[in-house]
């Protein structure tokens, strides 16, 4: 859309002019109109920011790859803040879910125990938008693979039962990394607990998600920073 933005619509009882009120409520709102824009810093300051964090308050630092999630329609396939991360030398990274069915495919051909180098995401072209990047070439230990099913644990959607389609965990050393056949909002804990992870002892903790995995994971955060990818 060329042009989007706030409309206001009033229901009132039989007493009260329902257009002064609705006027009323967009003065207001054009009041506190620069509250309402968002402005993202640049990648590498985020990065340099997540590593102060964790440098001074300990892990896990939560990075968000809040514009590549997949409530908000993104493919869950960009690579730009774990390829950000890998190259400014952050370690103890845990990130994903990344949606890319064809590496799921390659690590279970390989088998569980396997050295694999994969061809990781930036798949997927947004119409729209640029065209993707190159992949992320990766190099790891398929350590674990599962069929992706879990079940919440809560606070939010607690018991409702979840599948992400086949995962894969690949474990580079620096990072470990779930990949998935479907895009998947990491709504529990248990995204990352059903193949083996334990999101506590991250340091830094990367997952395309703006809003859903915050009441699950920023109790355990020692710190969150909004990373802006595929700018």
């Amino acid at each position: 859309m060329a042009e989007a933005g706030p409309c206001v619509v009033a229901v009132t009882t039989a007493d009260l002019d329902p257009a002064a009120v609705a006027g009323k409520i967009a003065d207001a709102v054009w009041a506190r109109r620069e509250g309402f824009v968002y402005t993202q810093e640049p990648l590498a300051d985020s990065i340099a920011a997540s590593r102060r964090a964790a440098e001074q308050y300990g892990g896990p630092v939560l990075m968000l790859d809040h514009g590549d999630n997949c409530m908000s329609g993104g493919t869950c396939d960009n690579m730009d803040v774990l390829e950000a991360a890998l190259e400014a030398g952050l370690g103890g990274i845990v990130a994903g879910p990344f949606h890319d069915p064809q590496a799921v495919a390659e690590a279970f051909a390989a088998g569980s125990g396997s050295e694999i180098t994969l061809e990781l995401g930036n798949k997927i072209a947004a119409e729209g938008f640029p065209a993707p990047r190159p992949p992320l070439r990766v190099t790891g230990r398929v350590s674990r693979l599962g069929d992706g099913r879990y079940t919440i644990t809560g606070p939010i959607y607690t018991g409702m039962e979840c599948a992400m389609g086949r995962a894969a965990v690949i474990d580079t050393g620096t990072a470990k990394l779930l990949v998935t056949e479907t895009t998947h909002e990491p709504w529990d804990q248990s995204v990352f607990l059903s193949v083996g992870i334990d999101p506590a002892e991250a340091r830094y903790l990367v997952m395309k998600s703006r809003m859903y995995c915050r009441p699950v994971f920023e109790p355990l955060a020692s710190a969150v920073v909004e990373c802006a990818g595929g700018a």
